[in-house]
């Protein structure tokens, strides 16, 4: 994943400032930084969940900051998860199973079974 001069203003104040860098998509990458920092706020850009930063993200040669809304969504879903800060999980999943669950509309027999829900 390739991030290229995200920023991100609302009003005066600037959330994103100019952020470029590069991400193994086959490693795990940690983000902190202090309350107010824009961890969030970068999160939510590459999970597309906010369309208004401007520079550019490509994810596996696809730059999703151009794409429709619904070639984002198509697109994300099947290469993003996203657990929000409150983790509103459901507590008898494990965590593959939650961040699965979230990634399509289309959920398969043994989410059905495992949430009690008629197909």
């Amino acid at each position: 994943m390739k991030i290229s001069h995200l920023s991100k203003k609302v009003g005066d104040k600037t959330i994103l400032n100019d952020i470029s860098c590069d991400f193994s998509l086959t490693g795990i990458v940690s983000l902190f930084g202090p309350s107010g920092a824009g961890k969030s706020s970068l999160l939510y850009a590459i999970a597309g969940l906010d369309k208004s930063v401007t520079g550019s993200i490509i994810i596996e040669q696809q730059e999703i900051t151009k794409l429709s809304n619904i070639e984002r969504n198509e697109f994300l879903k099947e290469k993003i998860a996203f657990i929000f800060q409150d983790n509103q999980l459901i507590p008898f999943l494990n965590i593959q199973d939650n961040l699965l669950i979230n990634r399509s509309y289309v959920i398969d027999e043994k989410y059905y079974s495992l949430l009690n829900i008629k197909n």
